[in-house]
């Protein structure tokens, strides 16, 4: 399109002549030309003249421009230390027009929250659910503020209590210390009680706090101090609506500066993302460290990581305590190699965490398979023998998941004969046979429980074959169900001896072997959903652990935590941390 000198001209001067602010120095260089008052044509005259000299001004300043973009861009995503970058989201949650709930009440399209929740039953951030898909949905809006930022403010017509809005900031900030980190965070939030509309703030799927019984404009506000844990956090805050009063109001904006993070706290944004890395955190040999071992077992009680067992090799067992702090990354001795108060010496036994105690069945003492059940009190630092009825016959390799839906341990497998799936109720203190049918005998296999169900991969069948076939439990139905067969191309190489745990919604595997003293190093993770697997770190990748078989995988405190194993016929107590997203 073609503009006249003086159209060009009109248009040049009304942006200088509104602008009500210093122009930038590649700008003020420019000469404005001064015969305004003389006419189209010396106006014109002018205009040709400096037009070269801004042109020129323009591409010279093109890298200022570019650095100017991504302060407030994309450029800056990736998490650059104190420089803020968050999503955020608003939403409605009924068509007051069509008398229903937003997309049928499905809480996957907001954040795991329930339209009706969030609309009519005091919905929380804390009621969101970490998976990085679901809270990708809902959070597709990014913030590249600075100290403070108002993330939405609207005001509309009032219609009922279900015409609600909210608007939310979701952070992912990873401390890069090995110690907590205090985040004083200040927001202004509305909020309305009386319609069962709150305000609140979560910390990694807590609720640190909400607005309450609290009926309030946008001028209220609080300040909370989170406190940030070593490595990836997730902080959501939500702001619901205001009362009506002719109008209802939605406001949620950050103040006293409190968008500059703490030294050691970084901002990152990895929703949708996965990209793990190792870093070993005690190297093998430590002083302080359990002695090396294989066939140990780990649980996290929600504090700290707790080991027991294993083996140093010759048929010889352990049954020393120990716990873990990933604060201090610091091992400590509870309870002696030896001493008569622990369970008899062991490796390859089972066991599980159900929210108060440890729960232990079984394994091999050096001479025998055993069909024992204790039960470790953390807080005590005691072990009890439980002597249940109905207990299953003596064994070892076998796998327990905690069953969070009917509260009970499910078992399967172990030996070379065992395909039987056995529940343990602590209350009763009791084991009963499911009598259903499922995988082939295994040992060596490993089991993860998700939230709703188990999931079993691999393991060795009849005593020496290694598969990679995926089934699920399911506790609703007691039913097995398969998801892979065995032999299927895209899973990973057949085996036994590896482990496995649960990364937020990814289901994770390490490790094992094919048979002998030699493991493999691969991290893959598979998807429940899709019911595909992925690798994500392929096996002889320099910088991850040792390939090893027989060795503790398990998430702990928002890491994933690599300990021990078997490392090409040795023995190894070394201790990794598996660094990546947590929702």
């Amino acid at each position: 399109m073609y503009l006249k000198p003086s159209v060009l001209v009109s248009l040049v001067l009304g942006l200088l002549i509104g602008l009500s602010v210093g122009l930038p120095a590649w700008l003020s260089a420019v000469n404005v030309p001064n015969s305004f008052n003389g006419g189209e044509t010396a106006v014109a005259a002018d205009v040709n003249e400096n037009f070269d000299v801004l042109a020129a001004a323009i591409t010279a300043n093109e890298q200022q421009l570019a650095s100017l973009q991504g302060s407030i861009g994309p450029s800056q995503q990736g998490g650059t230390e104190n420089v803020p970058v968050f999503r955020w989201a608003t939403w409605s949650t009924y068509g007051q027009g069509h008398g229903s709930w937003y997309a049928n009440n499905d809480n996957e399209f907001f954040g795991g929250g329930y339209p009706s929740n969030w609309g009519d039953s005091n919905g929380r951030a804390d009621q969101m659910i970490l998976d990085p898909e679901i809270l990708a949905t809902l959070f597709n809006k990014k913030l590249y503020p600075g100290s403070n930022a108002t993330v939405y403010a609207e005001e509309w017509g009032y219609h009922s209590s279900t015409n609600s809005r909210h608007a939310a900031a979701l952070f992912r900030i990873n401390n890069t210390t090995d110690t907590s980190i205090s985040w004083p965070i200040s927001f202004y939030y509305t909020a309305y009680a009386n319609f069962n509309e709150i305000a609140s703030l979560a910390l990694n799927g807590s609720n640190i706090w909400d607005s309450g019984g609290q009926n309030v404009g946008p001028s209220a506000n609080t300040s909370q101090n989170l406190d940030l844990r070593p490595g990836m956090n997730t902080v959501i805050v939500v702001s619901s609506s205001s009362g009506p009063d002719g109008t209802r109001s939605c406001f949620l904006a950050f103040f006293n500066d409190c968008l500059k993070l703490p030294a050691g706290l970084e901002y990152v944004d990895d929703i949708g993302q996965y990209s793990p890395s190792w870093t070993e955190k005690i190297v093998d040999g430590a002083t302080g460290s359990p002695a090396a071992r294989n066939y140990q077992t780990m649980v996290w009680d929600g504090t700290r990581a707790i080991m027991f067992g294993g083996t140093p090799g010759s048929n010889v067992g352990f049954n020393d305590t120990w716990q873990y702090d990933c604060a201090s990354n610091e091992w400590t001795e509870i309870i002696a190699d030896g001493e008569a108060a622990s369970p008899q010496r062991r490796y390859g036994q089972a066991m599980v965490w159900d929210g108060t105690q440890v729960i232990m069945f079984g394994g091999w003492d050096g001479s025998m398979e055993l069909n024992d059940t204790w039960c470790y009190n953390p807080v005590t630092e005691t072990w009890t023998e439980m002597l249940p009825t109905g207990s299953p016959s003596p064994r070892d390799g076998h796998q327990m998941v905690w069953d969070t839906l009917n509260r009970r341990v499910v078992m399967y497998g172990g030996n070379a004969t065992d395909s039987d799936t056995y529940f343990y109720n602590p209350v009763g203190n009791a084991w009963t046979s499911a009598s259903i049918s499922g995988p082939n005998a295994k040992d060596e296999h490993r089991m993860v429980w998700d939230g709703e169900r188990a999931i079993l991969f691999g393991g060795f069948e009849g005593g020496a074959t290694p598969t990679n076939d995926v089934w699920c439990f399911d506790p609703v139905g007691d039913t097995w169900q398969l998801q892979i067969a065995n032999g299927t191309s895209g899973s990973p190489a057949a085996r036994a001896a590896h482990d496995m745990t649960l990364d937020g919604d990814l289901m994770l595997m390490f490790g094992g072997t094919i048979g002998g003293g030699s493991g493999f190093n691969d991290l893959w993770f598979y998807n429940q959903a899709e019911n595909t697997w992925t690798e994500l770190i392929p096996d002889g990748t320099p910088g991850s652990p040792d390939g090893r078989l027989v060795h503790s995988l398990i998430k702990v405190d928002g890491k994933v935590l690599l300990f021990a194993g078997v490392v090409n016929g040795g023995y190894r107590n070394d201790l990794w941390w598996l660094t990546a997203r947590s929702p």
